[in-house]
């Protein structure tokens, strides 16, 4: 069983992206290799390919409270020695796709990918084995794989020629009638030579595939290219070769891929803008059809041989580049774009890493985590491996002011403002967090306080006094904030109405029998006129006074 541990001082810390803790699952099994990883919401799937003679084998975590636990163990069917089944790994949902480059099934290393599914008694059980329907000797089909639902990407980097081919990736869809996956495409380069290692990496989303090809040659010797793939009235055609602008030999652009809608990343790890092989991952963004590129990513003091960019993950606005051999324990850099910028916000490293534990050479974003894989790390026994969860406090976002109906309230008096109309919510802020602040207003009366909380709202401390003022309607500008600092403006209005002077109602007709005036007074009509707010009924009533004692 793992050893799972939170420690709740993480390792590396940036201003801008606070990292709550890091959990550590440990695998005291020799040469397992523990490392490779995909998140996907609150499950991990880390694959261990050296596991039994390295025929490899893939474990799923789940996430408990503030506890990763092992939950299952995922074994091919037909899993053989030397498989390296695990090597690359992609988990969505309730679904894993475990690569095996080196299973034998049509050939010598000719490889093959499983897929795992989580059934109705929750049980991860095997549901397919994918391999290419023109496989070969020595294609490493597996060596890179990406699931995004009922569709499956698995690349081939030796495709079409043994150890040195051109390299192929191969589209399979889910048909959920007949239960059965299908190999639909073969994606190769429009340009493709030989040797070129086009597969090694690929990512999917939806209907775009990227496909990185680290030995291309075009700019350089082994200066490498990545590909982007559409799909299209049913097929899938090539519609971007992408390459950085400032391409040198030797820089590998295209080890590692990730593609998250109209963006994509793509590691370098010989680039040496920071030293040789400091390595770096590059942006490129889908503008008026064209991709382009839109930022080079580098460490803030990287050095040469750090070969950042080995791994690469991209989540909507976030980036994270792995550098395994970056300070002496390996490290991963995460970026977020910030107006339009992408900045480093947060270094992690591990707590208790040492050098040649390769830490970094997988990782996998989530929303709000980070897993990263450290295949060599040796603690009870050599290679078992490790993999370690680091969690982000959420961004915070604005709070909002979820009702804001208004007072009314009568003339001189004072009222009370609660959360029945006026209440504000905030994800990250709790009620004594969020602080309205007055800003103008009001100007026909004053609040009891001129900042106060959420919580005084719904303790009944905030109240709205009228000045007595002959007006209809008053109302006061606020800020609301919270703990975080991020504000919204809002206004309240109140409105005024006057009191009833007289709440016994009209005078009776009749009178008391022993009113001796009560028969001297004329019936004018004027007894059943009613009182108005705006003191027209106050008039007539005077008016028809003054006729009584006429007469």
């Amino acid at each position: 069983m793992p050893i799972l541990s939170l420690l709740l001082a993480p390792p590396a810390l940036a201003d801008s992206l606070e990292v709550l803790g890091e959990s550590v699952l440990a695998h005291s099994v020799a040469d397992a290799r523990l490392g490779s990883v995909s998140l996907s919401g609150d499950r991990l799937l880390v694959g261990a390919y050296g596991e039994d003679s390295k025929a490899g084998a893939a474990y799923i975590y789940e996430l408990d409270g503030e506890t990763w636990g092992q939950v299952a163990r995922l074994d091919p069917s037909d899993g053989a020695a030397d498989d390296l089944a695990g090597f690359a790994v992609s988990l969505d949902g309730d679904r894993a796709l475990i690569g095996a480059h080196y299973d034998d099934d049509a050939a010598d290393r000719s490889g093959s990918a499983y897929v795992f599914e989580l059934d109705d008694s929750g049980d991860w059980v095997e549901t397919a084995k994918l391999t290419a329907s023109d496989g070969g000797e020595k294609h490493l089909f597996g060596m890179s794989v990406s699931l995004d639902g009922d569709r499956a990407l698995v690349g081939s980097r030796a495709a079409d020629a043994a150890w040195s081919g051109e390299g192929a990736a191969y589209v399979y869809d889910y048909d959920a009638g007949s239960e059965a996956w299908t190999e639909t495409a073969k994606l190769v380069a429009t340009d493709g030579s030989n040797g070129e290692k086009f597969g090694g990496a690929v990512s999917l989303e939806a209907d775009r595939a990227l496909v990185g090809a680290y030995s291309d040659t075009e700019n350089g010797h082994l200066s490498g290219a990545a590909y982007v793939f559409d799909l299209d009235a049913g097929s899938w055609t090539e519609t971007a070769k992408l390459m950085p602008s400032d391409t040198a030999t030797y820089h590998y652009f295209g080890n590692a891929v990730s593609l998250s809608g109209d963006r994509v990343l793509v590691g370098a790890i010989g680039d040496g803008e920071l030293g040789a092989n400091s390595g770096a991952g590059y942006v490129f963004e889908l503008v008026a059809g064209e991709w382009v590129e839109a930022a080079k990513l580098v460490a803030d003091a990287g050095a040469a041989n750090d070969q950042f960019g080995g791994s690469v993950n991209l989540y909507g606005d976030r980036a994270a580049l792995g550098g395994q051999y970056a300070s002496s324990t390996g490290q991963a850099l995460v970026f977020d774009v910030v107006d339009g910028i992408w900045e480093l916000v947060a270094e992690v490293g591990p707590s208790d890493g040492v050098a040649s534990d390769a830490f970094g050479s997988s990782l996998s974003l989530g929303s709000d985590g980070l897993a990263v894989g450290a295949p060599l790390a040796t603690r009870d026994t050599q290679y078992e491996g490790q993999a370690y969860v680091y969690e982000f406090a959420p961004a915070n976002t604005a709070p909002v002011v979820e009702v804001n109906l208004g007072l009314t309230v009568s003339n001189g008096a004072v009222a009370e403002i609660t959360p029945a109309t006026l209440t504000a919510a905030d994800l990250e802020s709790g009620p004594e967090e969020l602080l309205f602040t007055l800003v103008s207003g009001p100007d026909h009366g004053s609040l009891s306080t001129d900042v106060f909380t959420q919580a005084d709202l719904e303790a009944g401390l905030v109240s709205y006094s009228h000045d007595g003022s002959d007006t209809a309607d008053d109302a006061f500008e606020f800020t609301l904030s919270d703990a975080g600092g991020l504000a919204v403006d809002g206004t309240f209005v109140v409105s005024i109405t006057a009191e009833d002077p007289d709440d016994t109602g009209p005078a009776d007709d009749t009178g008391p029998a022993d009113d001796p005036d009560d028969s001297d007074v004329e019936d004018s009509g004027c007894a059943s006129t009613p009182p108005s707010p705006w003191g027209f009924g106050l008039a007539v009533l005077g008016l028809c006074a003054l006729r009584s004692r006429r007469r």
